[in-house]
């Protein structure tokens, strides 16, 4: 029961995070978002994704490589926008 419950919460919390930087996205432009915290967002996600493999944490390893996953490309797009705009 414990590992469904983590499950579930491997699922909900991504998506929560999704909408509040679509959100933030939508209210202040992707200029404003320091890229050096999304940065360490990813290095904290892979440090925890690291972890959740080697304790073998089925939940911990699906929430750390999706938020892994997301923050990384958040990271190159903000990268990519940023050069576009000469930012």
């Amino acid at each position: 029961m414990s590992e469904l419950a983590g499950i579930v919460a491997a699922v909900v919390f991504p998506l929560v995070w999704m909408v509040q930087r679509y959100r933030l996205y939508e209210s202040v432009g992707p200029l404003e978002v320091e890229t050096r915290y999304v940065l360490l967002y990813v290095v904290g996600s892979l440090l925890l994704t690291y972890y959740a493999f080697t304790v073998r944490d089925l939940p911990l390893v699906l929430f750390s490589v999706t938020m892994t996953m997301f923050t990384a490309t958040e990271y190159v797009l903000l990268l990519l926008v940023r050069r576009k705009h000469g930012a």
